[in-house]
């Protein structure tokens, strides 16, 4: 390299310099902005930056590289610094070089930016910006501008944003670089870079000695010295490694012994022109002593490439890819390579083996070298066959030292010598020839590291074969001489390796026992025996015995050898054993030297039976007489026959049995029967046949048996069932093969075994349709064994499920038998294996449904739920007394949400509105508290929703079409009809409020969806008066609430409690929903579209106060939603009666008066309209005291009319004349003899009727209902009764014109007489009474139950009283002077003791009951209650809960004698209000009846009923 000249340049000399850099680049011009040649250029720069290396921190070895490039004065120190920090958001890197600095000739910078000009454009992948100073050179270099990586910006260092810290570190007489770095990132990346840098890199470098890193949490000096003859060591080249740590002030020192190997011969390329030769370097790291220090290291080509899992440094000039970070293919490389290889196997492993240090001999470098080869794995091909050539030339070099005087031997010729084969340090076997085969034990002191790596070289261990050769060798050589001369404690290690090794065959061609004789022999000698604890017996004469020496036998590792290779001591046994030599092999044997063979050891105390199992002896049986192992033979008892001779001749017969010899030389002995016990103990010989040879492999012999002598095998099972046990439970093959033998039935079929059943009496009784075995002596307890093949033997879960299967599996007739299938239910639920019954359930219709005629599974069926849900197969109601199973045990549900969606989803255009009603009242039931969004979205879409239009009914979904829902009674009232609403009334509507709100239709609420306004003339004026006063009644109207609401009563009450009252001169309300307005202008207006309030708006124009009242009543009844017809009309009393007295007149009406209503428990007793049918109110009167129910000891008929009449009931008929006209013309009507019973059809139910209707009416009703002539003495007075034949019948017209009548009365009428009781407000006129235009019109409740009176009057004589049997309040109008004060729910509307059997045999004499005798000599009691109607028959009735408990509780038993106590029947009274005369009809034992289904029963409020249609 040509010397450098040392210019002084001025700083404008030096920017000048870099001006003409700049214009040769051609960037100083205007016109390079618009060469397509720059741009080009820039973006391949911008490319080759960042896709140069595949890591970013590589420029760190370019610099490294680059600055040892460099020229330093001759007493410097060439040091390369890097220095890294950070400061807020900026971070930058300074690299130092104690170089001589730029100089005009290098313009080109080649120190800094390397050979090629790339290396250093890498340092842009880490920052865009680095500043260069030198000398007086101060410049950058900007990515960002054009061509900006390439020409130097002119600039003064340092720059404004230099990091403090590191200005502090600089004293500007080096050349210097400044980076900032792009991002934190990059900031992290190098330091972790830099934290990886090793002092390593210092030894292939030419010029660099020193290297600094300095971090913010590293300072560190890497520093070489290099010694060309290293006296400490063997006087040839190392490199010492030294690391100082500033900030832990630490130090290290690390030895690196270094090969080095000049390559020639090489093919030149490109790269390296007119190179042909190239210096390989090898660089072993090695402690003080010498010994290696063994870890992985790097492979160099001046500058780390990568780790190629080397133990050693290898430094060549490999030629590099572009990314310097692996090298190429070339076959400059391959040459290089090859220098490698020779100088480790030609310079490194001699020097190796010349590197021993006599105090420390066994641990130098001679015998530790090979820890260098150890392989970490993971190298590239390139670098595997490097490894696999330095090994392959090591295994033939001789390289390795052996035991003898330290030659140098191959590797491939030696043999390690494992302390195992060792006896105090020393080799169990060794001669001359063979130390040079065995490597030096100077090498154990890393063997355990280094053998690994000396197999691979081809040493091989010896192993205990390489040991029996030698030992073979060294007696055969030697003799009995060798084997004397060894030590006892030789004997023993040698006789326990070949115990250890278990290698038996070789260990009996070795004369390693000494007998007491002085010989050595084989252990395979004839007849060889322990010497010690032989027996007092004779040996047998011609038995040649050899005894061991008994002083080696006192050794236990030679006793244990002895004994392993087969050489037993000498006694009886032996004797027997020596017998057995003679059957092993066996060769024949005449069968009477057999016989004697036997006898002798079947007398000898012989306890080996392995040994006499392998003993062969004569059989007999299909085959000709042969010798057979006794384990394959079986024998006969004496005398005795046994399955063997009852097949002996069958031709598939297999079995052998001992030869009868045999028995017969044990018979002179007088032993036969110990003989036999002997040979099946010793000898496995057998009196049953073997069914099983392995767990999975059956005999023949079962064949046999399976095949042709089933009930022979059962019965052999039977009686020996203890021996077959074990067999059973080792081999599931065998349980499982006899479990499924054909076997016969006792109904003449066949099937498998584990099909059958035990057939004794208490199981054919409980399964008849299952499969019964044909056995002998089937109540032999033995046989319930058989359980074990799957024979049911009791009863249990298993049996009841296979009935229950057979019964599932016959085709579904008449014959099919509910009962049998209930009782299999009922005995599973009380059955515990409940997991094997889900299973069988789970998997097979076992379900019987006796409506559908077949078997579901049970996932088709619930337990229990509403009878509304129609398509659920519910087992309660079809099961009711297998809720053990079912619930308990099945866990079968009930009906679920999911149950109900599907109902709903089977609802068809023709679904009645009932029914939609009672589904979306289910769903709503059965919603959960806090449902999941998409719950209901199967319903989507679904014609589901009633909807009542302008047009018509309709049917909507309830999530796309526009509808509405009336929660407000006054709502409903105004827009019915007016736009779409629900069809339903407000009281179902806000039972729905949960499925409102999970349908997310609480927008459609008219309450919330009105828009309404109200207008009033002039200025409102609180009425507190009045306001105060409804306040104080509100409690009252609450106790008017039917139950369903009771839930809502407290919420009511708090409203009503604070309710207020405006007078307005006039009022005016507006409502308006999708376009539809309604305005209503009236004298009184209830606001009540706030749920909180309620506002009370009355007119002050002078209305009437009956007006007023009147009003307030039906505006109360709409907002409080009362329902029950009879608590409506409570309402006006309430409104007009003392507050003092409300209590006791909702006490008369079974209420409770005291006026308390508890907010967090609401319990309403049953109103007095569930216990009667009035339909007017009721007069008050003065109490009288009655028993609280039929039965209590007071006889309630025997009262006479004693008690204190009512001051007002008189006044009020004086007032109602018409009232009494109706009355008298239906006491007449009941009288008439036309009225009298027809039987119109088969069931229980009669009909009264009269001529005086129209003959259209009579027509139809007694249209195919004629009666059989004499039925009875009224029947043919029907056809021939006149309207003349009774006076009554003239009755003027007007006494049955009750339109007249209402409007007549209306202005007379009223409730109270005494003016004492009326409320009087101050300042109004106490004469202005309430009028009950609405009572007067419902008065039918009256009206029947007086007909029915005077009918039974008529009929029953002087037996009916018309005042006691009559046990409703209804009695105190026609009768006020014998007023009845009961509660009426303890009583029927008529309570009638039959104690003369009159109404018993007139209901007999009509053909409604039976004709039961029994009865006449003890009749019931009769409760009659009266249903009445203005409307046809067939319009439903209503009765109360505590009516259908009564009705449920009298019904009658018919299918027995027993007589009844109490009989429950309805009379239900029609056309009340119509020109012709009342009929009635009547229903005895109504429950029967709906059982029957003759009547219907739906649950609305209370029980709708309906009488089945004629002719249905």
């Amino acid at each position: 390299m040509p010397s450098r000249k040392v210019i002084a340049f001025r700083k404008s000399e030096a920017n000048d310099h870099l001006r003409e850099i700049r214009r040769r680049k051609g960037v100083d011009g205007s016109e390079w902005k618009h060469d397509d040649n720059v741009r080009d250029l820039h973006r391949t720069l911008d490319i080759l930056s960042d896709q140069l290396y595949q890591k970013e921190t590589h420029f760190l070895l370019e610099l490294i590289q680059n600055a040892d490039d460099n020229t330093f004065e001759k007493d410097a120190v060439p040091t390369i610094s890097f220095h890294i920090a950070s400061s807020k958001k900026v971070w930058q890197m300074r690299i130092d070089c104690n170089e001589v600095g730029f100089e005009k000739e290098n313009d080109r910078t080649k120190g800094y930016i390397g050979e090629k000009g790339i290396g250093f454009k890498s340092v842009f992948k880490v920052a865009n910006v680095v500043h260069i100073y030198s000398k007086a050179y101060s410049f950058r270099f900007d990515r960002s501008s054009m061509l900006g990586m390439i020409t130097p910006i002119i600039e003064t260092y340092p720059p404004t944003n230099l990091i403090r810290e590191l200005d502090r570190k600089t004293d500007r007489k080096q050349t210097e670089l400044l980076l900032e770095l792009l991002s934190k990132q990059e900031f992290v990346v190098i330091n972790d870079e830099l934290q990886k840098i090793k002092p390593q890199i210092l030894i292939f470098l030419r010029k660099l000695r020193k290297l600094n890193v300095y971090t913010p949490n590293r300072d560190v000096q890497f520093e070489i010295q290099r010694a060309a003859e290293d006296q400490d060591l063997d006087g040839k080249e190392t490199a010492t490694l030294k690391s100082t740590s500033s900030h832990d002030r630490t130090r290290t020192e690390e030895k690196y012994l270094i090969v080095r190997y000049l390559q020639g011969s090489l093919r030149e390329d490109d790269r390296r022109k007119g190179v042909q030769e190239t210096e390989a370097v090898l660089a072993f790291p090695v402690d003080k002593d010498g010994r290696p220090l063994v870890h992985t290291q790097q492979t160099y080509a001046y500058l780390p490439i990568n780790d190629y899992r080397f133990n050693y440094l290898i430094q060549a000039d490999f030629l590099l890819v572009a990314n310097r970070e692996s090298v190429d293919s070339s076959k400059w490389n391959v040459g290089v390579l090859n220098g490698v290889y020779k100088a480790f196997v030609e310079e490194a492993v001699p020097r190796f083996n010349q590197v021993s240090h006599w105090s420390l001999r066994s641990q130098s470098l001679r015998y530790t070298w090979p820890l260098f080869l150890k392989d970490r794995g993971g190298s590239s091909e390139f670098w595997s066959k490097l490894k696999r050539r330095i090994l392959e030339k090591l295994a033939t070099d001789d390289v390795l030292e052996c035991r003898k005087e330290g030659i140098l031997a191959n590797p491939e010729s030696l043999s390690y010598i494992p302390s195992e084969f060792r006896l105090h340090r020393e080799p169990l076997v060794e001669y001359e020839n063979s130390k040079l085969r065995h490597l030096s034990f100077l090498y154990d002191s890393e063997i355990k590291n280094i053998l690994p790596e000396l197999k691979k070289m081809g040493v091989r261990e010896m192993k205990f074969s390489d040991f029996y050769e030698e030992l073979k060798y060294l007696i055969k050589k030697r003799g009995d001489s060798f084997l004397d001369s060894r030590s006892k404690e030789w004997h023993s290690k040698v006789t326990k390796l070949f115990r250890h090794y278990s290698c038996k065959s070789q260990a009996m061609e070795i004369a390693l026992v000494p007998l007491r004789d002085g010989r050595w022999v084989k252990p395979s000698e004839n007849n060889l025996f322990l010497e010690w604890d032989t027996t007092v017996a004779e040996v047998p004469d011609g038995i040649d015995i050899c005894l061991v020496d008994h002083e080696a036998c006192q050794d236990a590792n030679r006793l244990a050898f002895f004994q392993w290779i087969g050489i037993r001591k000498c006694d009886q046994a032996e004797v027997c054993r020596m017998i057995m030599q003679l059957y092993n092999p066996f060769q024949e044997r005449p069968l009477g030297n057999s016989v004697q063979d036997l006898m002798y050891l079947f007398q000898m105390p012989l306890r080996d039976k392995e040994a006499l199992r392998k003993l062969k002896v004569a059989g007999v049986g299909q085959f000709i007489l042969r010798f057979r192992y006794a384990t394959e033979l079986y024998i006969e008892y004496p005398n005795q026959k046994s399955i063997f001779s009852k097949y002996a001749g069958h031709p598939a017969n297999p079995m052998t049995t001992l030869h009868p010899i045999y028995i017969k030389a044990a018979q002179k002995l007088g032993k036969e029967i110990e003989f036999v016990k002997w040979v099946c103990s010793y000898l496995n010989m057998s009196t049953l046949p073997r069914l099983v040879r392995y767990p999975t492999i059956l005999t023949p012999d079962f064949d046999l048996l399976r095949d042709h002598a089933v009930e022979d095998t059962l019965i052999l099972l039977r009686d020996n069932w203890e021996h077959y046990a074990m067999k059973f439970r080792i081999s599931t093959k065998l349980k499982e093969e006899i479990s499924e033998m054909n076997v016969q039935c006792i109904d003449g079929h066949s099937c498998r075994l584990d099909q059958t059943v035990l057939p004794i009496k208490t199981l054919k009784m409980a399964g008849p349709n299952l499969l019964f075995v044909d056995i002998p002596e089937p109540n032999d307890i033995r046989w319930l064994k058989f359980s074990t093949f799957g024979v049911l033997t009791n009863l249990c879960t298993e049996f009841y499920l296979r009935e229950l299967k057979a019964l599932a599996a016959h085709p579904v007739a008449e014959s099919t038998s509910k009962s049998a299938v209930e009782t299999l239910y009922i005995k599973l639920g009380s059955c515990e294996e409940t997991g094997a019954i889900l299973e069988v359930f789970n998997s097979c219709r076992l379900l019987y449904l006796e409506k559908l005629r077949r078997w579901v599974y049970l996932s088709e069926c619930v337990w229990n739920g509403p009878q509304e849900v129609k398509l659920a197969n519910k087992l309660s109601s079809e099961y009711p007394l297998c809720g053990s199973l079912f619930r308990s045990c099945l866990q079968l549900r009930d009906i679920t949400l999911g149950d109900v969606i599907k109902e709903l989803l089977s609802v068809k255009t023709s679904t009645s509105v009932p029914r939609l009603q009672q589904l979306l009242l289910l769903l709503n039931n059965y919603l959960p508290s806090n449902p999941s969004p998409g719950c209901l979205s199967k319903l989507k879409r679904k014609k589901i929703i009633p909807i009542t239009t302008p047009d018509g009914p309709e049917r909507m979904d309830y999530n796309s079409d526009w509808w509405y829902l009336a929660d407000r009674q006054s709502l409903w009232d105004r827009f019915n009809g007016k736009i779409p609403l629900i069809s339903f009334d407000v009281e179902t509507v806000q039972k729905l409020s949960p499925l409102i709100t999970a349908m997310d239709l609480s927008k459609y609420l008219l309450s919330a969806s009105v828009n309404q306004k109200l207008t009033t003339a002039g200025p409102k004026i609180a009425d507190m008066e009045r306001t105060n006063d409804l306040r104080a009644r509100a409690r009252y109207f609450v106790q008017l609430i039917p139950r369903e609401t009771t839930k809502t009563k407290a919420k009511l009450l708090n409203c009503l409690s604070n309710l207020n009252v405006w007078g307005v001169p006039a009022i005016k309300l507006t409502q308006e929903v999708h376009s539809v307005k309604v305005t209503e202008d009236a004298g009184i207006l209830f606001d009540d579209l706030d749920d909180a309030k309620l506002e009370i708006y009355l007119s002050i124009k002078g209305l009437p106060q009956q007006i007023i009242d009147f009003e307030l009543s039906n505006k109360f009844v709409g907002y409080c939603g009362i329902t029950d017809h009879n608590f409506q009309k409570l309402v006006m009393a309430i409104l007009q009666y003392p507050r003092e007295r409300i209590a006791k007149l909702l006490d008369d009406y079974g209420l409770d008066g005291s006026g308390d209503f508890n907010e967090e428990s609401v319990d309403i007793p049953r109103s007095a309209s569930e216990e009667s049918n009035n339909e007017w109110a009721i007069v008050p009167c003065r109490p009288v005291p009655l028993p609280t129910t039929p039965n209590s000891g007071t006889n309630i008929l025997a009262q006479k009319s004693s008690c204190r009449v009512s001051r007002s009931a008189p006044s009020l008929r004086d007032r109602i004349p018409a009232l009494d006209q109706r009355s008298s013309s239906i006491r007449i009507a009941a009288t008439l003899p036309s009225t009298t019973p027809a039987q119109n059809r088969s069931n229980p139910t009669f009909l009264f009727s009269s001529t005086s209707r129209s003959t259209k009416d009579s027509q139809r009703y007694t249209a195919g209902t004629e009666l059989t002539s004499g039925e009875d003495e009224m029947a043919g007075a029907k056809q021939s009764t006149s309207p003349t034949a009774e006076p009554e019948a003239e009755t003027p017209h007007d006494a049955f014109d009750f339109g007249n009548f209402c409007s007549e009365i209306s202005d007379v009428f009223t409730l109270f007489q005494d003016t004492a009781e009326v409320r009087v407000l101050p300042g109004r006129n106490p004469t202005q009474m309430p009028q009950f235009m609405d009572s007067i019109c419902k008065t039918s409740a009256c009206w029947g139950e007086t007909f029915v009176n005077e009918w039974f009057s008529h009929k029953l004589g002087s037996d009916w009283d018309p005042i006691s049997h009559w046990t409703s309040r209804n009695r105190n109008y026609v009768f006020p002077e014998s007023p009845f004060t009961g509660r009426e729910k303890d009583y029927a509307d008529f309570t009638y003791p039959d104690t003369k059997g009159s109404l018993t045999m007139l209901l007999m004499k009509l053909r409604f009951i039976q004709d039961i005798p029994s009865w006449s000599s003890n009749p019931p009691k009769y409760h009659i209650e009266v249903k009445s109607t203005s409307e046809r028959h067939n319009e439903p009735f209503y009765m109360s809960n505590n009516q259908v408990d009564k009705a449920r509780e009298w019904t009658i038993s018919w299918a027995n004698d027993v007589v009844p106590k109490n009989i429950y029947m309805i009379i239900r009274v029609y056309n009340l209000e119509k020109e012709t005369d009342p009929d009635f009809t009547a229903y005895v034992d109504p429950w029967n009846m709906y059982l029957a289904r003759e009547l219907n029963f739906l649950a609305v409020e209370n029980y709708a009923v309906t009488p089945k249609e004629l002719g249905a």
